[in-house]
């Protein structure tokens, strides 16, 4: 007998091995239960599918089978049956269908399947609103492009003193910053036109018609002329495929306006109402130039109720207002055929209702004219310099400051007709500009002669006296004067230096220049009294002879153009910027000046967020009233497309800050 180590491996191995048995005896138990069951499932199949293809041989079987298949459907109807057009699907509320219903539609539809439940939704709906939103986009596209055709158009702005309408606002509140008169939109303004000591201004548009605003109601074209307004009396009237009339606050009152007239124009008898003095509107008298088949090409005017000139493109020259001292150059009679009525019967001073022909000029052809506070002057296009009105400072330059012959110590101070001023014969004037009581005339070779008053040194030539002939301003003798303008007591002149040696080849090069009416530059030189800081020489006063302007000339700063009022005076330089400086009254600077004061005697540039914001073009014309400026912009060309979208955007919130005040 084995040791009880050698039993106990024994029972071990006996029990592995009866367990091996039994495991295998179980797998071989599954594995025919499986068979057995197979066998039967697959007999079981076979006889289903042979029992079905029997049925399916039958066609009204098959027929049933296939009435019974579930299509996806709305309201009972198979979706791939539903009509397939816009106003059907208009009514069909698709946010909840399911997505095989959404996928049989964009079948039906012709549109893509692919992608999730939101997208199909809106696939279909897009489809179903096509021709909607096509519409949208066309007339968005128009809008854009009527708005593109207003900033092409131009713009004008005005600051300054606003009590009597200067500023064609529609209100009377002063503004300190330039502010868009937004009824001249899409009227394309090439030009702004005030006097020294106005109240009330002109802007002439590309197509040739004026607009005046302004003079508290009392202004030349107010009255009994504004009835004849050929836009009957209304906001100025927008010329073809221009979007805008007038803001949409001008347009309510004008409705208002017209309700009102038509209720009560069986008592009145009246068909026209003249729009409100605070707002511009057309001044038939200048558009049509005279009465004539011709255009306004030049305007000018000095005073509040003074007189006004103008010339037409055929030549002629009109004058329109007072005329006291003969500053209108036509006698009574001739007035009284033109609706004027002569202010002494048997004189020949005359004040006018409407524009008379200066009929003692119709043999020339005049290119410029410029008033004063009670003369004028006209230039022909050969340069004969022609000058009438008041003589008492010698500011005719006729060499006298008394006309000789006449009796009358009254008459004896005006030059009634237009006079030929012998002594600048020779001279080939091309430019006059008359201030209050002096005058300044530009030769086509650059060279400067003024006459007049000479007090505060306004004429330039180192003295107070007063000169009734006119004298060279010996201080620009060796350079080129390219413009000149004359305020009240001071005067303004863009100069080009030049070197002695080339002096004279320059001049020429004038001469063509000013012939071609090519643009040029210069700085700016002032002279005669600045109290209020209008010569913009800090803390100098006076000048009597022409003195650049020092913060100008050392910023290097040239310009184009410039503009003086009576206390402020005004400058635009090559790069487009705008400098004002003088007296500020009513904020006309348009700009902050140095701890608020109300003179500035140094330039300094109006800021850009005014006259550079976004949709405001270059600067193309700026005028000088009484405490108040105006400027014109050209058509604004966005440098890149989204300076368009950020304009529009900034223009709405302009809109909205105007009714937050």
């Amino acid at each position: 007998m084995s040791n009880p180590l050698e039993r106990i491996q024994e029972q071990r191995a006996q029990r592995l091995l009866d367990a091996l048995q039994s495991d295998l005896r179980a797998q071989i138990r599954d594995e025919n239960e499986a068979l057995g069951r197979g066998a039967s499932v697959r007999d079981n199949v076979r006889v289903r599918m042979q029992k079905r293809l029997a049925k399916l041989a039958d066609p009204q079987h098959r027929e049933r089978i296939w009435c019974c298949d579930k299509l996806p459907t709305h309201q009972g109807e198979p979706i791939h049956g539903l009509p397939k057009v816009r106003s059907f699907w208009e009514h069909v509320d698709v946010s909840e269908w399911t997505k095989q219903k959404l996928d049989a539609a964009c079948r039906l539809l012709d549109l893509d399947v692919n992608g999730k439940k939101l997208e199909l939704i809106a696939r279909i709906q897009d489809w179903v609103h096509e021709p909607e939103i096509i519409a949208i986009r066309a007339e968005q596209a128009r809008l854009e492009k009527e708005r593109d055709a207003v900033l092409a158009s131009g713009r004008v702005f005005a600051c300054g003193n606003n009590f009597n309408g200067e500023l064609g606002l529609g209100h009377r509140r002063n503004c300190a910053t330039p502010t868009e008169i937004e009824s001249f939109r899409g009227h394309r303004i090439t030009r702004v036109i005030s006097g020294f000591d106005a109240n009330f201004a002109f802007a002439i548009a590309a197509d040739g018609r004026v607009f005046g605003w302004g003079g508290g109601g009392k202004a030349l074209f107010d009255g009994d002329t504004a009835h004849a307004s050929a836009s009957n009396g209304k906001a100025p009237p927008a010329p073809k495929n221009s979007p805008l009339v007038a803001p949409p606050q001008v347009q309510d009152a004008l409705s208002q306006t017209e309700s009102v007239d038509s209720a009560s124009a069986d008592d009145s008898n009246s068909s026209t109402t003249p729009v409100c003095f605070l707002y511009p509107r057309e001044v038939p008298q200048l558009t049509q130039a005279g009465h004539q088949q011709a255009r306004l090409t030049n305007l000018a005017c000095a005073r509040t109720n003074g007189h006004l000139g103008f010339t037409t493109d055929e030549g002629h020259c009109f004058m329109w207002g007072r005329g006291d001292y003969g500053e209108l150059g036509v006698e009574a009679v001739t007035a009284s055929k033109n609706n004027g009525t002569a202010t002494n019967p048997g004189d020949l001073s005359t004040a006018t209702k409407g524009p008379v022909h200066v009929a003692s000029l119709q043999h020339c052809k005049i290119k410029d004219v410029s008033v004063g506070n009670c003369h004028s002057a006209a230039v022909t296009a050969k340069g004969v310099l022609y000058t009438w009105g008041g003589c008492w400072s010698g500011q005719l330059g006729l060499g006298e400051s008394k006309r000789a012959g006449v009796k009358d110590k009254r008459q004896q101070l005006f030059f009634p007709a237009p006079t030929v001023v012998e002594a600048l014969q020779n001279k080939q004037i091309t430019k006059v500009s008359c201030g209050a009581v002096h005058t300044a005339a530009l030769s086509g070779d650059g060279q400067l002669f003024t006459f007049g008053c000479g007090d505060g040194g306004r004429l330039g030539l180192g003295t107070n006296a007063d000169s009734p002939h006119p004298e060279l301003v010996k201080a620009l003798e060796r350079d080129l004067v390219l413009d000149v303008c004359c305020g009240s007591w001071h005067s303004l002149c863009i100069v080009a230096r030049t070197e002695g040696s080339s002096l004279k080849k320059k001049r020429e090069d004038t001469r063509r220049e000013s012939e071609d009416k090519a643009m040029t530059s210069g700085y700016v030189y002032a002279f005669g009294s600045g109290l209020q800081g209008q010569l913009g020489l800090g803390k100098q006063k006076i000048a009597a002879l022409p003195t650049r302007i020092p913060d100008l000339y050392h910023r290097k700063i040239q310009c184009t153009a410039i503009a003086t009022s009576s206390h402020h005076s005004c400058a635009l330089s090559v790069e487009g910027e705008l400098f004002t400086w003088g007296q500020n009254a009513s904020g006309c600077l348009g700009r902050a000046t140095i701890d608020g004061a109300m003179d500035s005697p140094d330039p300094d540039v109006v800021p850009r967020a005014c006259n550079h914001a976004f949709g405001v073009g270059p600067i193309i014309s700026v005028t000088a009233g009484d405490r108040f400026t105006f400027f014109a912009t050209g058509p604004w060309e966005p440098q890149e497309e989204q300076d368009k979208h950020e304009f529009y955007f900034r223009e709405k919130l302009n809109r909205h800050s105007k009714f937050q005040v």
